[in-house]
């Protein structure tokens, strides 16, 4: 059951599990919440938690106003969005986060490699795209005591960190990397490096287990350690007292090594916290050690993958913008590092909505820019009266704003009967919202101020039904205009029309998916019809793309009648 209801110790709980989609689960909750209301109990109080539930039906959220006003109630979110969309309606409730992954930033201040047969090919790689801070790093790579090890000189032609071969009383520096030598451990103590002739552990020495073990003691939880392929088991040993202190293992993906003996033994140990292959562990380390800043070619990597999967093309959106709304995203889920966001957001549907939501810039108000909508009332209106049937389309209409204020200033013209407006949307969350009609009264002075600025002729609260929480759009404006989604990257025409508005949208694209869509507003107006777009967008070039400028201040163009 969706809607679960019992009473405990004059309490009565009301859990909501999922999205209320069906009459029979409104019509459930509003049947479990009035009994209440008319029990006439005093002492009586109603705790009602919604979990997976991101968007409430207008009849709910009406009714939650009805209880607030009649009992004692206390409402819990678990999801943010319907958090967010509540208190702006003046209901509080309260938010309990059930997708937080608490991931403490790692402090990083050394770097263990192993590897042994079929390793070097893969460290080179490995130090030629590490990014330079102030770590140090200490490898070991098995090689026959009889033979010279050439590990420093050649990782010296392909990394810009200091590479050298380990010493006995070398002072540890950061910004540089330390290969052990030939038949020699190398062991880190006290901020110095020692070399010892110990017995080989494992068949080796240099031995990983060695390093691993003193590296562990000396750094802790600021170690990250990173095992190769090799044959033997050498690594595996040490990699027990490494999670004890707190150390981070990642164990190289075996698939990727003919050699994988060593890597299978560590898996088996259990004691590891990433298995993955040489480019995710490359990527991880870069948004590691730089996750203050996200590089333009790892973000495309995540654009690329929520296409694949989820089928939301933002690749052509400005990557600036996109990357705030990233960190914002990462910091309410908790994570810190970029390599393990997006593996979140490819897992988890949940944490991909929550960055979803953070793209899908909602920021309107009513008659916003009233300059403009004074525009379209003198000067566009006229236009559209020469038409027996007006078709208007709001593209990006977001929570529903925009298209009211159309709706309510074609009503004044006398236009609405005629008129149908199309209000789309890529996020069904906000349409939802805007087919709700339920609006915030905390702005509703500067929305009387704006509706009067832009000609409106009558009192703009007539167009409501206001409580003491929030104000309802009038239903006779609510059935001019069509809500529903449509996404502007991926979908094409959906009719003709006779004015285009899509403010504030252009500024997330860039020149490409701009292109791309004033060819598709220029196919879905017909001849002489009006584009209106945001105060800080412009066509360039407009007459090569269809357009002359109407209104060089409003953005308002007007396609070219072709002859």
């Amino acid at each position: 059951m969706n809607v679960i209801s019992y009473l405990k110790n004059s309490i009565e709980y009301i859990m909501v599990q999922e999205e209320l989609d069906s009459k029979d689960d409104v019509d459930k909750f509003i049947f479990e919440s009035e009994k209440f209301i008319n029990s006439g109990e005093k002492n009586l109080k109603i705790e009602i938690t919604f979990f997976s539930v991101k968007i409430l039906p207008k009849s709910i959220i009406l009714q939650l106003i009805k209880l607030l006003k009649a009992v004692d109630i206390t409402i819990y979110s678990m999801e943010h969005s319907l958090w967010i969309y509540l208190l702006r309606l003046g209901i509080y409730n309260r938010y309990y986060n059930n997708l937080k992954v608490i991931k403490p930033k790692r402090n990083i201040k050394a770097i263990g490699v192993g590897g042994s047969a079929g390793s070097l090919d893969k460290i080179i790689s490995f130090v030629k795209l590490l990014p330079v801070v102030n770590i140090s790093i200490f490898i070991v790579m098995h090689i026959k005591e009889n033979e010279k090890s050439l590990l420093s000189d050649i990782l010296g032609h392909h990394s810009s960190y200091s590479v050298v071969t380990a010493g006995s009383d070398m002072q540890i520096m950061p910004k540089t990397i330390y290969c052990a030598p030939e038949g020699f451990h190398l062991i880190a103590v006290g901020g110095y490096i020692y070399l010892t002739k110990d017995d080989k552990i494992n068949f080796a020495r240099p031995s990983i287990d060695v390093l691993f073990d003193s590296l562990a003691r000396e750094y802790q939880d600021e170690l990250l350690t990173i095992l190769f392929c090799g044959y033997g088991k050498d690594g595996s040993n040490s990699l027990k007292f490494l999670k004890e202190h707190g150390s981070e293992i990642i164990i190289e993906e075996p698939n990727e090594c003919q050699a994988k003996d060593m890597l299978l033994n560590a898996i088996n140990t259990k004691n590891f916290d990433k298995k993955l292959k040489l480019n995710e562990m490359i990527e991880y380390l870069q948004t590691l050690l730089e996750d203050e800043n996200i590089d333009n070619s790892l973000l495309d990597e995540l654009l690329n993958d929520i296409n694949n999967k989820y089928g939301y093309d933002f690749r052509n959106y400005q990557k600036n913008s996109l990357k705030r709304r990233v960190k914002i995203t990462m910091n309410r889920v908790g994570i810190n590092n970029f390599y393990e966001f997006k593996q979140e957001v490819l897992k988890s549907l949940n944490i991909f909505e929550e960055l979803f939501f953070d793209f899908s810039i909602n920021v309107t108000s009513f008659f916003r820019n009233h300059d403009v909508f004074k525009y379209l009332r003198d000067e566009v209106a006229p236009y559209l009266n020469t038409f027996h049937h007006i078709k208007i389309w709001n593209a990006g209409c977001s929570t529903g704003e925009e298209p009211y204020s159309i709706a309510i200033m074609l009503n004044e013209l006398g236009l609405l009967k005629k008129s149908q407006i199309y209000a789309t949307d890529f996020n069904s969350i906000v349409l939802k919202k805007a087919s709700n009609g339920l609006f915030s009264i905390d702005n509703l002075k500067a929305n009387i101020t704006n509706y009067e600025l832009s000609g409106g002729e009558k009192k703009f609260n007539d167009y409501f039904n206001i409580n003491d929480y929030c104000m309802e759009i009038k239903p006779y404006l609510k059935e001019k205009i069509l809500f529903f989604n449509h996404n502007l990257v991926t979908d094409g025409v959906i009719n003709e029309f006779q004015l285009i508005i899509c403010r504030n949208v252009f500024i997330y694209f860039d020149e490409n998916l701009k292109a791309k869509v004033i060819n598709l507003f220029n196919d879905s107006l017909i001849r002489n019809g009006f584009l209106l777009l945001g105060e800080s967008e412009n066509i360039i070039d407009a007459d090569k793309k269809g357009f002359k400028v109407e209104n060089r201040d409003y953005k308002i163009y007007k396609k070219r009648a072709i002859i």
